[in-house]
């Protein structure tokens, strides 16, 4: 209980939607005891899904910064608010990435690469970088960002069509087994 903290795996693929240009975001929400993300002890999963975006993104940067977003606003936050509220306590929040240029613009708050971007998505960079970034306490928990390898990234499996090997193994990442 006092070690509990909760771990979100947003990803993004790029284009994904045969019938349109858009993207797909999915992510994986989870709790779990003393450890990391990439080799926690106990973990145990609260939500998982995908759906596609609203608009086609430039680059995988631009996607995984929409989905990255999307799932601190609607997973994230609601989840550690309900979970400070019932531990009596702050829960940390660590919201895993596997995009780089992601990563980057959410620490600066900006991205001249994106300048582009639609008025919500630039916004989204904004709230990724005041939400991560500020040093303020606050009640429920703090939020941080973490680079993770792709080949460990639980939410890889929600965006993408995996072959069968890598299928398995995202399978045997989130815990799932199948009953003889």
């Amino acid at each position: 209980r006092d070690s509990l903290a909760l771990v979100a795996w947003p990803d993004a693929d790029l284009a994904g939607d045969l019938m349109t240009t858009k993207s797909t975001s999915g992510f994986y929400l989870e709790v779990i005891g003393s450890g990391t993300p990439e080799c926690a002890e106990r973990c145990f999963p609260i939500s998982w899904g995908c759906h596609r975006q609203g608009s086609t993104s430039q680059h995988t940067g631009e996607a995984e910064i929409v989905s990255l977003a999307s799932c601190l606003r609607k997973e994230v936050m609601p989840t550690q608010i309900l979970l400070s509220k019932l531990l009596r306590r702050p829960v940390r929040s660590v919201l895993c990435e596997d995009n780089n240029t992601a990563i980057i613009s959410v620490r600066k708050g900006y991205s001249p690469n994106m300048r582009h971007l639609a008025r919500t998505q630039r916004i989204s960079i904004g709230l990724l970088h005041e939400t991560i970034h500020d040093e303020a306490d606050h009640p429920e928990g703090d939020i941080e960002l973490i680079k993770i390898d792709t080949k460990i990234h639980k939410g890889d499996m929600f965006t993408k069509e995996l072959e069968v090997r890598n299928y398995v193994e995202a399978i045997r990442r989130i815990g799932m087994k199948t009953v003889d």
